[in-house]
């Protein structure tokens, strides 16, 4: 082809249609990103003292010699509002006790003679084999039955976990 058949060719004339409106485009741009205009003169603001945020504020002055000078025992004295403690007689805040782990019985075998047994598994330990008298972390096992295990829990409490798959729930 030669130059003057592309420009009779439509998609060439549209693609040089298209050229010139991003060179237009492109210079426009141009002349507004080197233009320079006038701003407002506004207010600088005032930046706090960076050692006036570091410093925590500072306490109360208390004028101690008129305090002293007082009466003891003059009527309209009352007593504070909070007592005051020394750093030794701030009890400590206690922590609430977390509940104990949860169990899960995974299966149980029955045999005669006090030789039954059970799997079971404490929150996120390995399963364990069980019998009735072994401690189960912080449980007690009391009594294997068909379906379910009798736990005594720390405080005294008995608990009954009933067998994965057995039907009767947790």
């Amino acid at each position: 082809m030669i130059p003057s058949a592309w420009v009779r060719w439509t998609p060439m004339r549209a693609a040089l249609g298209f050229l010139l409106v991003a060179v237009l485009v492109a210079g426009y741009t141009l002349v507004r990103a080197v233009q320079l205009t006038e701003t407002e003169s506004g207010v600088v603001p005032v930046l706090p003292n960076p050692g006036d945020l570091a410093s925590p504020p500072s306490p109360p002055l208390v004028d101690i010699e008129a305090i002293v000078s007082r009466d003891a025992f003059d009527v309209a004295r009352s007593a504070p509002t909070n007592r005051y403690l020394l750093a030794s007689e701030i009890p400590e805040v206690q922590a609430a006790a977390a509940p104990p782990p949860r169990v899960v019985v995974l299966g149980i075998a029955l045999a005669d003679g006090g030789r039954s047994f059970a799997t079971c598994q404490v929150g996120a330990e390995r399963p364990t084999i069980v019998r009735v008298g072994d401690k189960l972390g912080p449980y007690t096992i009391k009594a294997i039955e068909a379906k379910r295990v009798t736990v005594t829990l720390p405080g005294g409490a008995i608990q009954t976990i009933a067998a994965l798959n057995s039907g009767l729930g947790n």
